[in-house]
């Protein structure tokens, strides 16, 4: 039977991340339930996973897609990543800076302690910073990322994409380097219809 969350869920990163950033994205609509190959991006991670279609916004100016792994207990890893893909000429505000977009996920809203230095890396064609943290007794690395033409100080134009998101272990586990760059490379984009990467398992113990 296929793994699925309630709907809320599904669509509480986006809204919560595009919100917090002053956007009005269509994520306040029904997300509609893809499979991996309808989708334009992937997590090649051998867990259960969500992908949704959360749609346009009003304006036609951006869609916004999610892949989610929501942890059912506390040894299960819990991750979410979002995507947002602009339309042509259209802006908007965002930063590839970690530190700062972390907050904005409603995982990290309560409390969460930041250990070690952000660090630059680059996803598929994407320019990122990574950065981990401690929430719910679970190690995290969180990402934030932009691929696409410059369009002025913290904006970007036409064919502009951004990827945002993070990996949880499970509760008490250890984040290494090794198990960083797993979940990382696990993350990226691809053309609809086009197959993702084999799936590797997931970095914990």
């Amino acid at each position: 039977m296929p793994f699925a969350l309630p709907r809320i869920a599904r669509a509480f990163a986006a809204i919560s991340v595009l919100a917090a950033l002053g956007s009005a994205p269509a994520v306040a609509k029904d997300p509609k339930p893809i499979t991996e190959a309808e989708a334009p991006l992937y997590l090649a991670l051998d867990l259960p996973l969500v992908y949704a279609d959360h749609g346009w916004d009003d304006e036609y100016s951006k869609r916004v897609f999610t892949v989610t792994s929501i942890a059912r207990t506390g040894v299960d890893p819990h991750v979410e990543v979002v995507l947002v893909r602009l339309a042509p000429n259209y802006f908007l505000q965002w930063t590839n800076d970690a530190e700062t977009l972390i907050a904005k996920f409603p995982y990290f809203s309560g409390s969460y302690a930041i250990y070690g230095a952000q660090r630059s890396i680059t996803i598929g064609d994407l320019q990122a910073t990574y950065v981990t943290a401690q929430t719910h007794r679970r190690n995290c690395v969180v990402f934030a990322g932009s691929q696409g033409q410059g369009g002025g100080d913290r904006s970007t134009s036409e064919g502009t994409d951004y990827l945002a998101g993070y990996y949880c272990q499970p509760a008490g586990d250890a984040l290494g380097d090794e198990a960083i760059q797993i979940a990382l490379a696990a993350i990226g984009l691809k053309d609809k219809g086009a197959q993702a990467p084999v799936k590797v398992p997931a970095p914990h113990p």
